[in-house]
Parts: C-alpha cells; sequence; structure tokens
C-alpha cells in the first residue's frame, strides 16, 4: 500500500493496482480528472505492456504519479504523463520532483527547475 499527499494505492500479488482520492491533475491514473471515492482499479489499453506485466510499485505526489511495472518499465500520470522503457530500479516522488535509479546505479532526476 502506497499513500501520498491526496491519494492511496494499493497492489495485489497478480500485479493490479487500485486507486483512490484526489483526481484534480489526473494524478490517479484512471484518465479523467474526477476525484476516484472507493478503490478503483487501474486499467490500460490491451495494447499497453502494462496490462500484461502488471506493476511492482507506484509512487504517488501531489500533481503526478508513477508506477513500475514488473518489466522495469516506468509510467506516469497526472500533468501529461509520459513512459519510459527499462531497466527502473528504485523510485522517489517530491511534491514537484522525481528521482528515479536505474538498475546500473545511474540517477535521473525531472521536475520543475
Amino acid at each position: 500500500m502506497e499513500c501520498g499527499p491526496t491519494g492511496t494505492a494499493t497492489i495485489l500479488s497478480d500485479g493490479r493496482c487500485f486507486t483512490y482520492g484526489s483526481n484534480k491533475n489526473g494524478e490517479l491514473g484512471h484518465g479523467n480528472k474526477k476525484d476516484i471515492l472507493v478503490p478503483t482499479q487501474l486499467t490500460v489499453p490491451e495494447s499497453c505492456p502494462l496490462s500484461e506485466t502488471g506493476i511492482s510499485s507506484i509512487k504517488l505526489g501531489n500533481n503526478f504519479s508513477a508506477i513500475i511495472d514488473k518489466n522495469g518499465d516506468l509510467y506516469t500520470f497526472g500533468f501529461d504523463g509520459s513512459t519510459f522503457s527499462g531497466g527502473m530500479g528504485y523510485l522517489k516522488l517530491g511534491n514537484n520532483f522525481s528521482a528515479i535509479i536505474d538498475k546500473n546505479g545511474d540517477l535521473y532526476t525531472f521536475g520543475f527547475d
């Protein structure tokens, strides 16, 4: 279970993920900006690799959130989310800033200056 500043997420052992809470920027990953009042499963198009791999970790921020799937690919949502492929290891989100350490130990940061 992950508790963020305005939302909550739970990942089940089979890789399914449920989120709920404030969703003003789409940060809960449901493809809209409506608050989610009860745990609701994340759904993705069948064409998205995430639909087959499942989620291994999630971090919730104030305005955006990020997940790493079981292949190590990173997906972000809220504030025009993105997808980054391959080998992500550790993820940390701040209010408007993120840091990722990949499986090679390289550090990547992004967010507001």
